[in-house]
């Protein structure tokens, strides 16, 4: 009896990320004030030159184009971006909240200039913890059928 042994390379285990910029806090970026998009304010999981993921009631569709405000110190700033993803994230006494991942037609080249990502968080600092989930169990299975899961 012969034995077949398949190895996986170690590149297959640990795929290189394939992102031109590096992902941060809005709090990072302190020339945003705050982001819009179809004139809805939303919350900023993290941003890049790139794209950012928001958190909002806004239902986006995968696809679709979205306009942008981002409000800057210095005046506010309009840019078109790509929906590349939107699920359910949370269900609040019968609101619905949305994740959803957009792409910038053209990168925000400022974001990256601004003050580096540092490598460790700081002790204590919850701040850049967020999370959108706000339904307790019994909304789950609402949650998991509008996701198609």
């Amino acid at each position: 009896m012969a034995v077949l042994r398949v190895e996986t390379p170690a590149a297959d285990i640990n795929p290189p990320d394939k992102r031109r910029s590096q992902r941060r806090a809005l709090k990072q970026v302190p020339a945003i004030a705050e982001v819009r998009v179809q004139s809805q304010e939303v919350e900023v999981i993290d941003v890049s030159a790139g794209g950012l993921l928001i958190c909002g009631r806004l239902r986006l569709t995968p696809g679709a184009r979205s306009q942008l405000d981002i409000i800057r110190i210095d005046g506010p700033l309009r840019v078109h971006g790509r929906v590349l993803r939107s699920e359910v994230a949370a269900i609040s006494g019968g609101v619905i909240h949305y994740r959803s991942a957009i792409a910038f037609e053209r990168p925000l080249e400022f974001i990256d200039e601004e003050t580096p990502v540092s490598a460790a968080p700081e002790t204590n600092d919850l701040g850049d913890i967020i999370v959108c989930y706000i339904a307790d169990d019994s909304g789950l299975e609402q949650h998991l059928a509008l996701n198609g899961w």
